[in-house]
């Protein structure tokens, strides 16, 4: 419908326009009436252009017709609802202002899921005037409908799992590049729990006026930390790369970065203001989770900060070391010591493992940054150029 659309508003221009081909629209002189009457021709088009796109849908898969919908809340508060595969909020494409009440447009006897999402504190109640009691609904429409959810203080609640902004680093100049072969800020966040933890519809910002300056879109499994494990961020300003990719890059002389619940308000860790950094030291808890910062030039994106001591070199370092590294123009390295190993790609995502050898052939690796762990936990940054 793309070709279609695109044909029909050359057309709708051209004629507009008082040419009958493009050839006579180059030649035409420009006035301020014709801008103004195209102007508002194309206003025009695109308003009906929505209805005529539901009623090409209801040809081609005969649907039998279209009803409106009203979504409301409660408390904005306390919650908010996701509409079929639309979240609700101030964040969504298309709303300026307040997000509720929404409207729109659905086809009838399809399938709607409808879910009510409680804020921290909160729990969903039901849907006014409907049978509805399950914040996970599927609902088919007949009639133009209208929903509104109800949330109430949950008394019995329990304060979120703890996350940690773990490591940062703001000056990547050949430390570690992301699945683009881009050299971009990042950090990373650990999960100090015994369960995995997904930090979808979470917030992170590098502005705490502006809590919600970047939301890790829900849908994708790549936003869940594995327990006890660490999650990489790129701070690029390219969200367009992926969901662990943000809307702002780090300030190389320090600034103040935050991750907030999903609620939009509470902040669940943040760093404030890290000293100027050389380029590719990062900025970490001397320990996971620690409260002391240093300086590391050994950075351990995705891995444990454990392995390291302020600026020094790790302390596994002393005890496994792998050679030649960086490896170039050989498709083999050693080890100094027989051992059982895992290979991970600079994402995080193990590639390899080997047991009992001192040697490893390193032929079917690309170049890049690669992570070697032993089975005794000690970690080593190793690169093929």
């Amino acid at each position: 419908m793309s070709g279609r659309f695109f044909t029909l508003l050359l057309l709708f221009i051209t004629t507009f326009a008082n040419s009958t081909n493009l050839a006579n629209r180059a030649l035409e002189v420009p006035s301020l009436t014709k801008w103004n009457s195209i102007n508002s021709g194309l206003q025009t088009f695109i308003s009906r252009r929505a209805s005529k796109i539901r009623q090409q849908y209801m040809s081609y898969f005969s649907l039998p017709d279209t009803v409106n919908v009203a979504v409301n809340v409660s408390d904005t508060a306390a919650g908010r609802v996701k509409f079929s595969t639309l979240i609700i909020d101030e964040n969504t494409v298309g709303i300026s202002g307040l997000a509720y009440p929404w409207t729109g447009k659905y086809f009838t006897t399809i399938e709607i899921m409808i879910k009510a999402m409680a804020r921290p504190g909160y729990r969903f109640v039901n849907c006014l005037n409907t049978s509805i009691t399950s914040a996970d609904t599927i609902v088919y429409l007949s009639s133009d409908t209208s929903f509104t959810a109800v949330f109430e203080v949950d008394t019995g609640f329990v304060p979120l799992h703890h996350l940690y902004i773990n490591e940062v680093m703001s000056s990547n100049f050949n430390n570690i590049d992301d699945q683009y072969n881009e050299y971009d800020d990042w950090f990373e966040i650990y999960n100090p729990n015994n369960f995995p933890v997904d930090i979808d519809n979470y917030y992170v910002t590098d502005s705490l006026p502006n809590k919600t300056k970047y939301r890790f879109a829900s849908g994708s499994n790549r936003t869940i930390i594995p327990p006890n494990g660490f999650l990489m961020i790129w701070a690029d300003e390219q969200n367009s790369q992926g969901v662990l990719h943000t809307n702002f890059k780090l300030n190389s002389a320090g600034e103040e970065l935050a991750l907030i619940l999903p609620d939009g308000r509470k902040v669940v860790d943040s760093v404030v203001i890290w000293p100027q950094l050389t380029p590719d030291h990062s900025w970490g808890r001397q320990t996971d989770g620690d409260e002391t910062w240093f300086d590391f030039n050994y950075t351990t994106p995705g891995f444990s900060n454990n392995q390291t001591v302020g600026v020094d070199a790790p302390i596994s370092a002393l005890a496994f070391a792998v050679y030649p590294n960086p490896a170039k123009n050989t498709d083999q390295i050693f080890f100094n010591k027989v051992v059982s190993i895992f290979i991970y790609d600079a994402l995080g995502q193990e590639i390899s493992s080997s047991m009992n050898i001192q040697s490893l052939n390193i032929s079917a690796l690309n170049s890049g940054v690669y992570f070697i762990k032993t089975n005794t936990g000690e970690l080593l940054k190793f690169v093929k150029l």
